[in-house]
């Protein structure tokens, strides 16, 4: 891929983050990333007011990795640990621990700072208990860019390869190619990732994040990630295809998005896929086609589902190549969803869309199944309540639409006016 030999991650990769933390103590800055090939023993970390940017010729690769179990329990809130082999982990690499019971935010994400015989020290405590005994392991592994705390930056045009080598998936809570937490205002835009074992991009306790005219291929997570609370962002332009799991995922309180013009293609789950509180998205203009599962799905909930959401003028189909038999499929109890303009083409043998029992107030307007009118015999919706015809009052969707107060779950007390935050993003 490269016209470059390998660089060496011990001059190239401190050198990059050295521009980058000296950007950011003058204030801000850009720093441009070399062409060719860079090897990541670590995730190269984003900081305030500070733009990435490299070429299609930048490749950031992770080199692979390498495991080794903890031999004594460690408690919350520690930086140290024994591992059976401690050479295995150098001073500056990124490494996860966890165990049998890892599940979310479980997992611990650092960097080793420093060796003492056996013991190995860390950059951040540990978010949990570990030990042998629920087979504790520490991966050398990181994302390749993340940002932690962080306003006011970007990520632009450059090759993301995750190298992939590991059995097991890396939770998108925790981990991706792209990770975001607790970060306000970043633009991801002309971004390739591909190969990461895991998500391609996951932005968790997030506001105002855009991902645009990106490509997410090939890793084996899904595609993006957006969950944890995350509102008012956008996601759009995107080429999305031969993910292993769903195209976009949305995941836990992930409110007041605009998911629109991307094209979502052959990924192994769902095409899109709405869960627990994932509230009033605008879902507009996306090709979904050729996924494993449904095109877009509303998942079961405990409590609260994702309602009050529009999907508009999408091409939806065909889909289900694995699971499931309706290219749209809405578990029970859901409310409050239009569904406007949309052409569906389910697959030979396949049905249109589903409504789980008990769902209310689902409006139909102006869809159709190739050259005729969906009507109500396309879909099926025993006990819950449908309606065709004119949509009379627009739900309140989009990242617009989110009052300046809406982030207070996140500890922010008011977000920038985004009418004023729209322009600075290019919205």
């Amino acid at each position: 891929m490269s016209s470059r030999p390998h660089r060496s991650t011990d001059s190239i990769q401190v050198g990059i983050q050295r521009q980058i933390d000296q950007a950011a103590a003058k204030g801000g800055g850009t720093v441009i990333l070399p062409e060719g090939e860079i090897l990541l023993t670590d995730a190269l970390h984003l900081r305030c007011n500070v733009h990435l940017r490299g070429s299609a010729r930048t490749i950031l690769r992770r080199v692979p990795s390498v495991a080794s179990r903890l031999v004594d329990r460690v408690g919350y809130g520690h930086y140290e640990m024994s591992v059976e082999e401690p050479d295995l982990f150098p001073v500056g690499c990124g490494v996860h621990v966890f165990d049998q019971l890892s599940y979310g935010f479980y997992t611990t994400v650092a960097s080793v700072t420093g060796r003492k015989g056996n013991l190995i020290f860390i950059d951040r405590p540990f978010a949990h208990d570990y030990g042998p005994k629920h087979d504790a392991i520490a991966v050398r592994i990181a994302s390749i860019i993340e940002s932690t705390d962080v306003h006011d930056a970007s990520i632009t045009d450059m090759v993301l390869d995750g190298n992939v080598d590991e059995t097991r998936n890396h939770d998108g809570c925790r981990a991706a190619g792209v990770y975001l937490l607790r970060s306000h205002r970043i633009r991801i835009s002309g971004v390739e990732v591909m190969n990461y074992r895991g998500d391609a991009v996951s932005f968790q306790a997030c506001t105002d994040v855009v991902v645009r005219g990106c490509r997410l291929h090939h890793n084996s997570g899904n595609a993006i990630h957006p969950g944890s609370g995350s509102v008012r962002y956008v996601i759009a332009d995107n080429g999305i295809h031969d993910n292993g799991g769903h195209g976009i995922f949305y995941c836990l309180r992930s409110t007041h998005s605009n998911c629109r013009g991307n094209r979502i293609e052959r990924n192994g789950e769902c095409g899109i896929s709405v869960g627990e509180r994932d509230s009033h998205h605008l879902i507009r203009d996306n090709v979904i086609t050729d996924n494993g599962g449904a095109g877009i799905e509303f998942r079961t909930f405990i409590h609260q589902g994702g309602n009050c959401l529009r999907m508009e003028d999408n091409r939806i189909g065909p889909n289900c190549r694995k699971t499931g038999d309706h290219e749209v499929d809405v578990a029970g109890g859901h409310h409050d969803l239009h569904f406007i303009g949309n052409d569906l083409s389910p697959a030979v043998g396949k049905k249109t869309v589903q409504i789980g029992a008990g769902c209310s107030a689902i409006v139909f307007q102006g869809n159709r199944i190739g050259d005729h009118p969906l009507t109500a015999a396309d879909v099926d919706a025993t006990g819950s309540s449908i309606s065709f015809g004119t949509i009379r009052e627009p739900l309140a969707v989009g990242p617009a639409m989110l009052e300046r107060d809406g982030a207070l779950h996140l500890n922010i007390e008011l977000l920038p006016p985004w009418d004023q935050l729209a322009k600075e993003l290019g919205e």
